[in-house]
């Protein structure tokens, strides 16, 4: 078992990981569909076995949690030491400066950004987002921290989620599972 979970986390997740610190945010039921699959392949059990079990019994995230918690992740990277040369960082802090004026209308026009404010609201960190800087000790720790804010609020996420999802009358397959 444990040989088809490395192959599956060095093989298969990287593949439906790629890129997801810029397009993370969407929806992608069939990349779930296909971890819920091979999380039942690797437990030998049932198709009637329920999402939470399979993912909790393995110790995965939903791939939508980890997306999340990839694209917090690189936020840290970009905001906690990364020099200020790089494309990415200039991209970024043009992009939130354009986010900070449109969100004063009420006009928020960068996706990514006002993905990355949620994220850091939901697992309250909004005091972090409007500082738009980490300090190096944070830096060092901005992993750790956000794991452990990530497996104390997931819940609190995934109904806020939940609900605005429902309220969109649009199913929803989020999954309460653990780290």
């Amino acid at each position: 078992m444990e040989d088809c979970v490395r192959v599956w986390q060095a093989l298969v997740r990287p593949k439906l990981e790629y890129g997801t610190v810029v397009w993370g945010e969407v929806k992608w039921e069939e990349a779930e569909k296909i971890q819920k699959e091979m999380g039942r392949m690797i437990l030998r059990c049932s198709t009637k076995m329920t999402n939470e079990v399979v993912l909790g019994e393995l110790g995965w995230w939903t791939l939508k949690g980890r997306r999340d918690f990839l694209r917090l992740n690189y936020w840290g990277k970009i905001v906690g030491g990364m020099s200020p040369e790089r494309l990415v960082y200039q991209v970024y802090h043009a992009s939130r400066s354009c986010y900070d004026i449109a969100s004063q209308n009420n006009h928020s026009r960068s996706k990514w950004c006002q993905n990355i404010h949620q994220l850091l609201t939901d697992i309250d960190m909004e005091d972090t987002w409007k500082k738009n800087t980490l300090t190096e000790k944070e830096a060092r720790n901005w992993r750790y921290t956000i794991k452990k804010r990530f497996k104390k609020g997931r819940k609190t996420m995934e109904r806020t989620h939940a609900t605005k999802t429902q309220t969109a009358n649009i199913p929803t397959t989020q999954n309460n599972t653990t780290l």
